[in-house]
């Protein structure tokens, strides 16, 4: 878009110019008579003539002056105008500058928060101490009777069936299907997932079972169970399908004594995957 700044700024240029001519060629011809009378009565020393150029000089003074205000006012009123215009001129080059540093920073926030979940998750993974492959979430194929991801991994990377994934967060479920350029990954909520778990403190085995909700159900563990709200519930390894140790989530407890897992993953917010490489 063109700004307007340069044509009201030649306009008032415009404007200012033949007005100021035209009070410069009165006061010119006003000076030159002055001028005239005054050399003509400067070569007569008098006093009555020395008396005679004081009062002319007395009359032309203000006169002068007066003739001389209004080449001033258009003078600073133009100065005023092109200064207001300049500065208004830099204030929209400073809007714009300032919408662009922000878009940057922006961009910039962005960038170093997807660096720190890469860096999480691969100091998660180094610390598994198994071979891993990096992957990206492309499409998120759940529904009300399934829960799954696709990644962009398939069988050129080593994508095989049956392998744990996790993030930085702890485990997301299991590669159930794997193509040439992606993978799919059956989530840990969905109804047909079951993974062998142990709790933390009171060391007992269950099954974890989806159920298509936030949180899985426990199930199979004693009768005499001691697990207790918030205890951490880690993979068992039993079965070889997922190595021992992964994180999984808390325990929750409602009110019919049914003892369910709040999963650590976030799981409507995955973006950066690792699939472990674990033979059993």
């Amino acid at each position: 878009m063109i700004s307007s700044t340069p044509v009201k700024s030649s306009f008032i240029i415009h404007i200012s110019r033949p007005v100021k001519a035209l009070i410069r060629k009165f006061s010119l011809a006003l000076l030159f008579i002055l001028a005239i009378s005054g050399i003509i009565i400067g070569k007569i020393d008098s006093p009555i003539t020395n008396d005679i150029r004081t009062k002319i000089t007395d009359i032309a003074s203000p006169v002068i002056g007066a003739m001389s205000a209004p080449v001033n006012f258009i003078s600073n009123f133009k100065e005023s105008m092109q200064s207001y215009f300049f500065v208004h001129k830099k204030n929209e080059d400073l809007v714009k500058e300032n919408e662009r540093l922000k878009t940057k920073l922006i961009n910039l926030s962005g960038l170093a928060y997807e660096n720190e979940r890469l860096k999480e998750l691969l100091n998660y993974t180094e610390q598994l101490k198994y071979n891993y492959i990096s992957a990206k979430v492309v499409g998120n194929t759940s529904g009300p009777f399934y829960s799954s991801v696709i990644i962009n991994a398939g069988k050129p990377h080593n994508v095989k069936k049956g392998q744990a994934v996790v993030n930085e967060e702890g485990l997301v479920g299991r590669i159930i299907e794997v193509g040439e350029k992606s993978s799919r990954v059956l989530l840990l909520t969905d109804i047909n997932s079951n993974i062998p778990v142990i709790t933390s403190r009171s060391r007992e085995p269950a099954i974890m079972s989806g159920n298509n909700n936030e949180m899985p159900r426990l199930r199979y563990l004693s009768n005499e169970t001691k697990t207790e709200e918030l205890e951490v519930v880690k993979t068992s390894g039993d079965g070889d399908v997922y190595p021992y140790g992964l994180h999984v989530g808390v325990i929750k407890i409602d009110a019919s004594g049914a003892r369910y897992v709040q999963p650590f993953v976030e799981l409507h917010k995955l973006e950066h995957l690792s699939v472990i490489d674990y033979s059993g």
